[in-house]
């Protein structure tokens, strides 16, 4: 590759062009990763968070730049950014709030603020009505850049979102809008995935009781949608408005009479000792990474909790070749088969197994994975890959104190729903933020659109809500195997360094839901927001109590927006958004 010349805060530097701008600096003994809050651990390019905090750098004048995710040219001048400055070593010590951090260093200081923080926190007295109904719905005050009146919202533009899309029957000049945080480029391919599943040997029948649509376009056009793809919900108020934001920079107030939720999933890792190593991460997050970083020189391992679609598996294929293939399911013939054709591996590569554990010094050197035997096979590798490990996202939900019950497949809350897929007056929920399944996602949002096209007055055919009924109650679950092992010193909050060891401590000392613990020790007060340890700190505090953990309180927004969007004045409708 070719060496070409940049600067960093005026120093002359060389690096190979088409590395990122991280490594590039790295290279030349410069790193910008940080350490994390407690345990000091550093934080590198395969960091489970999109965003690798305190990496932002300004190239060419231009600030707030992620050095991870730029590559390397030459004659780039670089320069630092966020330099620390004394209150940032003082907070490290006396944080705002009191987090857990920040007594672990010293017993003494934990022993001598250990009842002033239980009183700040309301320890040992439940919280009042109306203070958590304001904690749950909070209060947007902005101008929005536009207000956009619908008859019917889709939130999600996935699979399910699609063929509740498909499955619309409105009467002429009802209109729809599908919002998705995506391009429109993955909503297409999330559309020819649907058609897929709609060609599997369960769903044909329900295939042929919907339209023939064969195009992304000819799917809006027929249902009079608009598609706002690259925009993210931020917000949710009034029992059904939604904020939403247009690249973080321009602002939407959707005005729905009736709303669809199919926003997903998010992957999380599984928790082992030193689970926070940088060499373990998400398909997800994997393939967000730009290519020169994607898994170059790597022996990426493979661990697939659920049969993910043979569609996305090549992508994951094309990013990373792993040399062990392992599935916490029992797989059969006909996808271990696909399994072999997507990845070139052989048959003896694929295994049942979970992760037991993952070792290395600053970065991942070995992967230990436990049989259902209970044998342990362990090997080298740099790169843990895990894929299809679920945590619904809720937040919508909450902001919005929609109903919600414990999924019997994944132990997590999601919204509940009745038979027609209702879980508020004018709100639906669908897809695998409701059934961890895919046949079962899809069949529910089937369900939702035709209990909205009733509601409109349209008719459907007789059978086809007698056949989503039946295909929702007789979907047969993965078998799984158990989940991995764990000690006290696994970390299940890789921003804040919580581990299961604090959990059961805090638990014992009488911080009994989820919220009270939240604010004695950080949970979800990280970068990632709780995105990313949730689930990890719902199996953690589910095992320590022997109940159901509640639902931790979220507020908007939920994700980062700039304040100048929020103060924007009406802009005018761009051609066609009217």
């Amino acid at each position: 590759m070719t060496v070409v010349g940049f600067s960093y805060n005026g120093r002359s530097m060389k690096a190979q062009e088409g590395i990122t701008v991280a490594e590039a600096l790295r290279a030349n003994g410069i790193r910008l990763g940080h350490r994390s809050m407690r345990l000091r651990a550093w934080r590198d390019e395969y960091h489970p968070l999109k965003e690798v905090p305190s990496a932002w750098v300004s190239i060419d004048g231009i600030a707030n730049i992620n050095a991870y995710r730029v590559m390397l040219k030459g004659g780039m001048h670089i320069r630092s950014q966020g330099k620390r400055s004394l209150l940032s070593y003082i907070g490290r010590y006396s944080g705002t709030g009191f987090y857990y951090r920040n007594f672990t260093r010293s017993e003494f200081a934990r022993n001598f603020f250990f009842e002033r923080v239980k009183g700040v926190n309301d320890y040992g007295g439940p919280l009042d009505p109306e203070d958590a109904a304001q904690a749950t719905m909070q209060e947007l005050s902005f101008s929005p850049s536009k207000e956009l009146h619908t008859d019917v919202l889709i939130v999600g533009a996935g699979v399910s979102g699609l063929a509740a899309l498909l499955s619309l029957n409105l009467p002429a000049g009802k209109s729809v809008v599908v919002v998705d945080a995506n391009s429109r480029d993955v909503t297409e391919g999330n559309f020819r995935q649907m058609l897929m599943d709609l060609s599997q040997q369960e769903l044909l029948p329900l295939r042929n009781c919907l339209p023939e649509i064969r195009s992304l376009t000819e799917l809006l056009a027929s249902r009079n949608a608009v598609l706002l793809d690259g925009t993210t919900v931020f917000g949710a108020f009034n029992g059904g408005e939604f904020a939403a934001v247009q690249g973080y920079s321009r602002v939407v107030l959707l005005k729905p009479a009736l709303t669809i939720l199919s926003h997903g999933c998010e992957e999380v890792k599984p928790v082992f000792r030193r689970n926070d190593l940088p060499g373990v991460v998400t398909s997800r997050s994997l393939l967000a990474m730009p290519e020169g970083l994607r898994a170059r020189g790597k022996l990426p391992v493979l661990y697939l909790e659920t049969p993910l679609s043979v569609n996305y598996l090549a992508r994951v294929a094309e990013v990373a070749r792993p040399i062990r293939l392992f599935t916490g399911f029992h797989a059969d013939a006909e996808y271990s088969s696909a399994l072999r054709s997507v990845f070139g591996i052989a048959k003896e590569d694929i295994e049942e197994a979970v992760p037991a554990g993952a070792a290395g010094v600053m970065n991942l050197e070995t992967v230990s994975m436990r049989r259902e035997d209970g044998s342990i096979i362990t090997m080298a590798s740099d790169l843990l890959v895990v894929a299809g490990r679920l945590q619904p996202r809720c937040e919508i939900g909450a902001l919005l104190s929609l109903p919600t019950r414990i999924s019997s497949e994944t132990h997590m809350p999601v919204p509940a729903v009745d038979e027609g897929m209702r879980c508020a007056g004018n709100i639906f929920a669908c897809g695998s933020l409701v059934f961890p399944f895919r046949i079962q996602g899809i069949v529910s949002a089937v369900i939702a659109a035709n209990s909205i096209s009733l509601s409109n007055g349209a008719q459907i055919r007789p059978d086809l809500e007698k056949m989503c009924r039946s295909l929702i109650r007789h979907s047969v679950s993965v078998q799984r195997l158990p989940s991995p092992p764990a000690d006290g010193k696994s970390v299940i909050c890789p921003c804040l360094d919580v581990t299961l060891g604090d959990v059961g401590r805090l638990y014992g000392e009488g911080y009994d839901t989820i919220n009270r613990m939240r604010r004695f020790s950080g949970l979800f007060m990280g970068p990632c927001q709780g995105a990313r340890c949730y689930r990890n700190t719902y199996e953690a505090f589910t095992a320590v109590a022997g109940k159901e953990a509640d639902f931790a309180t979220v507020r908007p927004p939920l994700v980062p927006v700039y304040l100048g969007a929020l103060a924007l004045t009406d802009v005018e409708f761009e051609e066609g958004e009217k």
